[in-house]
């Protein structure tokens, strides 16, 4: 299996409230996050400053290419691409998972194509124009950054993360104008049982959708 997903349906709706009611800062001690969404979006900027609040930072593009879960290579417009072993990938960061005794998060945009133990599946969402704006200070590939931005349009991570995780777990973070920092904070908020600009899957790109297949 590579590069695609599946999809259970949890039994009983998890209550974030509850889950986080018995802790004297409001934070669960072991929390497991899943950072997942498009090349772009800011995601392994974010897990670093989350690394710099005292969570475990697990890489899940290290863990494939160390631990060979990478079936072939291609060198694509000066950079090398990676063709996945999904299963293996799974498996292998499951294992990390429960080896972690402290607050990990996951990090990793084929996240949102498996499965993984996690408290939460959060989706880094970004504006069209402002990820093509990203895309191009560090991709050569214009094929790339169009088929980037396409399924960004086409909630793509978000709908396969749904498919992964069970709905209540998976929310949503517009990166579009926040820096890293600023999203750090915005899920340790959220974590925390605080007010924060997390939201559960109401992030749409249908209009600027519209307006990019609509011809000029």
């Amino acid at each position: 299996m590579e590069n695609q997903l599946g999809a259970p349906k949890a039994s009983n709706p998890f209550n974030p409230v509850l889950y986080l009611a018995n802790t004297s800062k409001g934070r669960v001690s072991e929390m497991k996050l899943v950072l997942t969404g498009n090349p772009g979006t800011g995601k392994t900027s974010v897990a670093k400053e989350l690394a710099r609040h005292g969570f475990e930072y697990i890489s899940a593009n290290e863990i494939a290419i160390c631990g060979r879960a990478c079936t072939d290579c291609k060198k694509i417009a000066g950079k090398k691409r990676y063709s996945v072993d999904l299963k293996k990938l799974q498996k292998m960061i499951a294992e990390k998972i429960k080896e972690s005794k402290n607050e990990c998060i996951v990090e990793g945009h084929l996240l949102c194509e498996i499965k993984l133990p996690c408290d939460y599946c959060v989706v880094l969402r970004c504006s069209p124009e402002v990820l093509r704006k990203r895309l191009m200070k560090k991709e050569k590939s214009w094929k790339l950054i169009e088929e980037n931005i396409i399924a960004e349009m086409l909630d793509y991570s978000t709908q396969l993360s749904e498919q992964n995780y069970p709905k209540q777990k998976v929310c949503e973070l517009d990166t579009s104008k926040l820096t890293a920092k600023q999203v750090a904070k915005e899920i340790i908020k959220f974590i925390s049982n605080k007010k924060s600009k997390i939201t559960l899957n109401g992030i749409s790109w249908q209009k600027e959708l519209e307006a990019y297949l609509t011809p000029l």
